[in-house]
Formats: C-alpha cells, structure tokens, sequence
C-alpha cells in the first residue's frame, strides 16, 4: 500500500467527515460544501488510486452533512442531517451518484451519527435527537430501516440531561451495543456511557 495525500475541495471553508471504501470501485468521500454562506451535503467518489471520478452536491441551498455509509451489493447507503426540517434522512444511491431513494425520519431536531449494516441485512441508525417525546434535553435516538428506507422502529434513551450517541455495533448474539456520553447521574459531569 502506497501513501496518498489528497486535498479536494475549493478555496472555501469545505469539510470532509467520513470516508468508506466500497470494494473495487474505490472509496466515498462526504462532508459539506461551503456555497453561498451554508455548508451543503456533498459527496467525492474517488478511485483505488485517489483520482477524483465524480463530485455531487445533494441539497443545494441548505444544510446537510453525511454522517455514514455502507456499501452493499453495488449501492452506496448514507446516513445524514438534512436541515429542512432538521431530521435524519437516508439516501440510496448509485455507483455513479445518482438518488435513487431517499427517506426522511424523526419528529424533530434529530442528528445521525452512524449507519451500521445489522445481521439481518437491515441498517440501524444512531445520533442524537432532542424530541420532547423522550425523557430528557438531547436523548440516544436509534431508527431501524429496511434497505429500501422503510422504517422499522425508533427506540430513543436517556435520562433528565444530555445524552450523545456517538457510534454502533452488533455483538454475535445479534444484541446492539451503542457508545456514548452522558451528563446525567453525576451533576456537571461528562460519563462515558455504553
């Protein structure tokens, strides 16, 4: 494996937060595009060797960022916030970046973190919402969706203050393990939490 060092973008304030290999096809880049005063939810295909195949920004004009993806049978999944109206979106796309469908979840104020491919071929979602429907001021939010968008379930956690989900996984047992931080059960302090 060679050291590659790759600067994409323009002169603007642009932001790249994740990046996922999708097999052969090389890898995807995603973060925000600062256009006109707002960052807009861009994605970089790149091949094996680093060279750019194809930029795409997804919701000119409003805020966004991608948050994960997956890759399964030649379909890139991701995860994202998308500002209006300030819920978790998924999108299904193509290898060439193309929408091919997208879904909205969350009542409110909800912000992916991870995309995780369960056992089941299914996806669950985490982040952070403040939906009053939970019991506290930010809770743990997770979605669980089929691999067309279709949801699930919503499971949300928490305690009376802050809770932050940061990232996913599945034991063997098919049991979902999240990651976190929490302010609650000790005042003013900051706990890991799993």
């Amino acid at each position: 494996m060679r050291n590659m060092i790759k600067y994409l973008g323009t002169t603007n304030a642009d932001k790249a937060n994740i990046v996922e290999r999708i097999g052969e096809y090389g890898y995807i880049v995603g973060g925000a595009k600062a256009v006109g005063g707002s960052y807009n939810f861009t994605l970089v295909r790149l091949n094996l060797c680093g060279e750019v195949i194809w930029t795409k920004i997804y919701n000119e004009g409003l805020y966004g960022y991608p948050a994960g993806i997956v890759f399964k049978d030649d379909t890139i999944y991701i995860s994202m916030y998308y500002d209006t109206p300030n819920k978790t979106a998924t999108l299904k796309i193509d290898l060439d970046g193309n929408i091919l469908e997208g879904n909205l979840f969350g009542t409110r104020n909800t912000y992916p973190r991870r995309i995780l491919e369960t056992n089941d071929g299914n996806f669950i979602i985490t982040g952070v919402t403040d939906d009053r429907g939970g019991v506290g001021e930010n809770d743990f939010y997770l979605v669980k969706t089929v691999p067309d968008g279709s949801f699930l379930w919503k499971k949300q956690f928490g305690g009376s203050s802050n809770d932050y989900a940061h990232n996913i996984t599945e034991a063997s047992d098919g049991s979902i393990i999240v990651v976190g931080y929490t302010r609650n059960y000790i005042v003013g302090i900051h706990r890991g939490l799993i």
